[in-house]
């Protein structure tokens, strides 16, 4: 049976329309699934990004841990560990019986190191149990309980990687707070800890 030619014209037009409609809903889909899946890739390779410079400085951080403990052995008495470095020269920098600073730069040169960055390019951080120095009163005994801590823990030496700037960091030289964060840059220079990763990016590891 054949319809009116204003029925059929009408009927043309309600089924062009829904073929329009249907194909304006498949690319609003495939737009759709395409930007999840650029979402998706992204956020992948963040994490995989994020997985590799964890292991990265992981290496670094034990690698300066190896050079450290050489050191330590070295010294007379064996256990002596040096100050940190606080000018970026590389070499320890002692005051009367402790150190210029508690905290500072790994002191390569001193060490007799290669200089040891981690993978955002930044220098390692040095923390020292100040009564393991080299001018230290007293001997170095491993039996002494030191006050510097970690996560609440007591440990001879601090290192840390600092990563990449976090938040509003500016990068100035041997400011604490441009590299580092939370309790690793305020001024209780014996207590350290590992942030959340909302509030920080240091990576640190004990010499204990």
């Amino acid at each position: 049976m054949r319809l009116p030619p204003r029925l059929s014209r009408s009927r043309a037009r309600f089924t062009a329309g829904w073929r329009q409609r249907g194909f304006a809903l498949l690319a609003l889909l495939t737009i759709f699934v395409m930007a999840l899946t650029v979402v998706l890739i992204s956020r992948v390779s963040v994490n995989e990004r994020d997985a590799q410079r964890t292991v990265d400085n992981a290496a670094v951080l034990s690698e300066a841990a190896e050079v450290l403990v050489g050191y330590a052995l070295r010294q007379q008495p064996p256990g002596t560990l040096p100050c940190p470095d606080v000018n970026g020269d590389g070499l320890a920098d002692p005051q009367g019986s402790g150190c210029q600073s508690q905290r500072g730069l790994l002191p390569t040169r001193s060490l007799g190191s290669d200089t040891l960055s981690d993978r955002s390019g930044a220098a390692l951080w040095y923390a020292v149990e100040l009564s393991y120095v080299a001018t230290a009163i007293g001997p170095r005994n491993p039996s002494r309980v030191p006050g510097l801590q970690l996560d609440g823990q007591p440990v001879a030496a601090v290192l840390i990687a600092p990563n990449a700037p976090f938040g509003s960091q500016g990068r100035a030289p041997l400011n604490a707070g441009d590299f580092l964060e939370g309790e690793n840059a305020n001024n209780t220079l014996n207590r350290y800890a590992t942030p959340a990763a909302d509030q920080g990016n240091d990576q640190l590891l004990a010499l204990r």
